[in-house]
């Protein structure tokens, strides 16, 4: 293409504010506006083997699971903790919900110490590890209930940032077209399972010792063996220093002992390829927040914040109402009780990765048919909103109705646990409520990474934060909701908050190409009339 001089064309049912902000302007080359995808260069993406590259992340997500399952750890021994510290359950909540706090904020903090190279991914991993295990450890140790409060925060905000590493690195290794699915499936899979099925494990530890301390003393070992195993076993793949990871990284630190075996280098450091190294960018430390400024952000955050909300706040309602004097349930059968949860949830996290398949490959062959009708139309021009793939609408297609599905469902088990209906009567509803639950959460992930991917990391990071403050909020104020209302109220008014969002996310989804092409069309006019204010100068 050459440089143009176009006048857009916008659909008659866009908004006027639209239509008169695309107007004519000169833009330059879009040769090189439009960026060329990563795995069409002259080099390889990746110089790592698939078997090298499944072995990374499978370690990675291992070490991911630390975080997820150390969040809500505490629902399957709310009662024993409540009486070792002889405190009501409202300051147990809280202890959820400053680890949640946490959990949404470290990763944005982390992620800009590693993106501006003041710690590697590597190592920011297996020192993460290994702060959790102690703190861990300090959990089983501690008497009073302000140290276990603040080794909950510190235990959180050393484990959090492995999950938009894991994103990072999932960028470092596979191109875009590749990325957003494995990112989307290795997130959604580390933030669903090890939240769901946490509870079963603490139960079944806190009743087989006798004590809570058990659970922490079950972290503290896999922290511990995911620190060691980490340090030796996880390489680098920041490609600022090791490219596309065809040679060893500069500083010794930063160099994992596995790189030295004859298995690794005789698959890895085969050929030469220095154009694959990535130039340093100077970034800000508020860049994660500088995203949230785009309205379908916002949005997407609240969709995905609330259906994560109302699942989270479901589990601590569970552990709190089979423990009364009506069910009267004991520790171990609550835990029982989670797996209600749990298996649901990963058939939740599976099903959303085929069905983004699906419609990826639906969505795209309409596109091209559509395209293909209407190349020769003498307004044609790939960037135009009208005739790109809509990224939003393919990725959370199915979205609204899995939400309106969950919604109902966790409306009606909030009204069954108020009017203490039978236990399996209360699961089943909650079961088909995880199922269509959770998928929302690799869809978005998925989405937001694809808009985003030069700082895919920081939009993970972003997303995270949405998902755990909102769900920090609301347990924190659980229990106070359910005395000024009741539990089914209190779900009913999440229900009806998620389905609003859900419907402002169906209006995104038809808009946000206009609004994103709006977007860059206003930044190529600022970066036009800088330039001839240069020319003005120079002359």
């Amino acid at each position: 293409m050459t440089s143009i001089t176009e006048k857009i064309e916008v659909p008659k049912n866009e908004d006027s504010k639209s239509i008169q902000s695309l107007t004519s302007i000169e833009t330059k080359d879009l040769d090189h506006v439009v960026e060329a995808d990563d795995d069409e260069q002259s080099y390889p993406y990746s110089a790592v083997p698939q078997a090298q590259m499944y072995f990374i992340m499978i370690l990675l997500g291992s070490v991911g699971l630390l975080s997820t399952i150390a969040g809500p750890s505490l629902f399957g021994s709310l009662n024993d903790m409540e009486k070792s510290f002889n405190v009501g359950p409202q300051k147990i909540d809280l202890l959820i919900t400053v680890y949640s706090a946490v959990q949404g904020v470290s990763p944005s903090i982390v992620s800009y110490f590693i993106d501006s190279g003041f710690i590697s991914k590597r190592n920011a991993t297996w020192i993460g590890a290994l702060i959790y295990a102690w703190m861990s450890f300090g959990l089983t140790q501690c008497k009073e209930y302000k140290g276990l409060f603040a080794l909950r925060f510190f235990q959180s905000f050393a484990i959090s940032p492995v999950i938009s590493i894991n994103n990072s690195v999932c960028a470092d290794l596979a191109p875009k077209k590749a990325r957003g699915m494995i990112t989307g499936i290795v997130g959604g899979v580390q933030v669903s399972l090890g939240s769901a099925f946490a509870p079963v494990i603490s139960a079944a530890l806190t009743e087989r010792f006798g004590s809570y301390k058990a659970m922490f003393y079950y972290l503290f070992i896999l922290g511990s063996s995911s620190s060691i195993i980490s340090f030796l076993c996880l390489p680098s793949t920041d490609r600022t220093d090791v490219g596309n990871g065809y040679k060893m990284p500069k500083k010794l630190i930063n160099r994992a002992p596995i790189i030295y075996t004859k298995f690794w280098s005789s698959r890895c450091f085969q050929k030469e390829y220095p154009e694959s190294i990535v130039q340093k960018k100077k970034l800000s430390p508020f860049l994660p927040f500088l995203i949230i400024k785009k309205l379908e952000v916002v949005v997407l955050l609240l969709a995905s914040g609330l259906q994560f909300t109302q699942w989270t706040v479901a589990m601590t309602a569970l552990s709190h109402i089979l423990a009364n004097k009506h069910y009267n349930k004991g520790t171990l059968e609550i835990g029982k009780c989670f797996l209600a949860i749990g298996i649901p949830t990963l058939c939740s996290i599976i099903g959303s990765g085929r069905v983004m398949n699906y419609c990826y490959k639906v969505e795209k062959k309409k596109h091209d048919k559509f395209i293909e009708e209407n190349c020769n139309n003498a307004d044609f021009d790939p960037e135009l909103p009208k005739y790109k793939l809509n990224l939003y609408k393919t990725r959370l297609y199915y979205v609204t109705p899995f939400q309106l599905i969950s919604s109902a469902c966790f409306a009606v088990y909030g009204w069954l646990l108020y009017k203490e209906q039978p236990v399996w009567l209360v699961l089943l509803f909650v079961g088909i409520a995880s199922l269509f639950s959770n998928g929302i959460l690799p869809m978005s992930t998925v989405v937001i990474i694809e808009s985003h991917p030069d700082a895919g990391s920081s939009a993970a990071a972003l997303l995270n934060f949405g998902r755990c403050e909102l769900a920090a909020i609301f347990v924190a104020v659980y229990t106070y909701m359910v005395n000024a209302w009741n539990v089914g109220w209190c779900f009913t008014f999440l229900a009806i908050l998620t389905v609003l969002s859900s419907a402002a996310l169906q209006f995104v989804m038809n808009k946000q190409p206009y609004w994103d092409y709006e977007r860059k069309l206003k930044e190529a006019q600022k970066e036009a009339e800088s330039n001839k204010g240069k020319l003005k100068i120079d002359a």
